[in-house]
């Protein structure tokens, strides 16, 4: 009896237990919810401040007066959300009027936060300020701990163009060997042309093969075609993933001067290599790769026979007549993939 009486007592305390922490849930969305709707209510009246003092900067000193305490942190949203929407001379008053509130100063206390979203999140902002502090604090969180507000801080000093050295960005967001993130790997391409000599540099110094791959990468997309005489010296590098970053570069930069390296890529052993120089050569426009393209047709991976095939589409009436015969009389994968690109371009066979 007395078993079963703790059985019981064990069962209501947990029914009293679960239910306590259900109404706890509800009562804590419900202020979520209000707290939700008081801060949009909030936002949408100091957008409509913000966009007053705009148009009448002398009022900057009756707005402090109305502030609240929690309106620094609404206005910290409300700073990136307009910056988003408006451009120009617009966007440039925006900056002086939010920096005149005392934002960026909030900004770079927040680089101090625990949470490392805050952090990464006043990284973004600062970026919009051009000031020596920001800039100088920004130059700090480089070093943070956390990989992402890394990204943000080196993210907003390309965007403010106060990038002094593009080694130092390497050494703080290419720290092993693994492929670099894509939001490290669209910051290098959107270096500028004055990046140019570094990456370069960067390739002949004993920097880690991941930061090689990331400076290759940015080479092509930048498009600056003294980057093809170093990026030659490395067609054959030991290191695969260089070989492919150099035929993927090679393909955007387009310099017939490539052509060489490129036809002896397509017998590279590994087809990653070998799908790539397919693909550049018909980047390049050379009727000279035909041949070896013809003979990619035949290979073994899929991947390699279909850039074969598009890059003879795209080497015109000669590229074509080719893939038109090797549909016809060629090698059964051969045919297949040569039939199967002229019927997706809407040409016979």
């Amino acid at each position: 009896m007395n078993f079963l009486y703790l059985c019981w007592w064990v069962t209501l305390g947990l029914a009293v237990f679960s239910l306590s922490a259900m109404t706890g849930l509800i009562i804590r969305r419900a202020r979520q919810n209000r707290r939700s709707l008081a801060d949009e209510t909030r936002r949408r009246e100091l957008k409509t401040i913000a966009w007053d003092l705009m148009d009448n900067p002398a009022r900057i000193s009756e707005m402090r007066e109305q502030l609240r305490p929690d309106d620094r942190r609404l206005l910290l949203q409300l700073f990136q959300e307009m910056l988003e929407q408006i451009r120009g001379n617009y966007a440039e008053r925006f900056v002086i009027l939010m920096r005149r509130l005392g934002l960026m100063e909030e900004g770079i206390a927040r680089l101090q936060h625990k949470a490392w979203w805050i952090r990464a999140e006043a990284c973004r902002m600062l970026g919009y300020f051009n000031e020596v502090e920001s800039k100088l604090a920004l130059y700090t969180a480089l070093g943070d701990r956390v990989v992402e507000v890394r990204v943000e801080a080196a993210r907003s000093l390309v965007r403010a163009g106060a990038v002094t050295s593009v080694t130092e960005l390497t050494q703080y967001l290419v720290t092993s060997d693994v492929p670099p993130s894509m939001p490290v790997v669209a910051l290098f391409r959107a270096l500028g042309r004055e990046a140019v000599p570094e990456l370069l540099a960067l390739l002949e110094d004993n920097s880690r093969d991941s930061a090689k791959v990331l400076a290759i990468d940015a080479l092509g997309y930048i498009g600056d075609l003294q980057a093809v005489p170093t990026l030659l010296h490395f067609y054959h590098h030991p290191v695969k993933a260089i070989r492919v970053a150099v035929m993927q570069a090679l393909s955007l930069l387009k310099d017939p001067t490539a052509l060489p390296a490129v036809l002896l890529a397509m017998s590279d052993p590994d087809w990653e290599v070998r799908a790539q120089a397919a693909s550049c050569a018909g980047h390049i426009g050379a009727s000279e790769s035909i041949e070896m393209l013809e003979q990619l047709l035949e290979d073994d991976f899929w991947w390699v026979r279909y850039y074969a095939a598009e890059a003879l589409y795209k080497l015109g009436n000669d590229g074509i007549a080719a893939l038109q015969t090797i549909a016809r009389w060629g090698e059964w994968r051969a045919a297949e993939m040569a039939g199967g690109i002229l019927l997706e371009k809407g040409l016979a066979a």
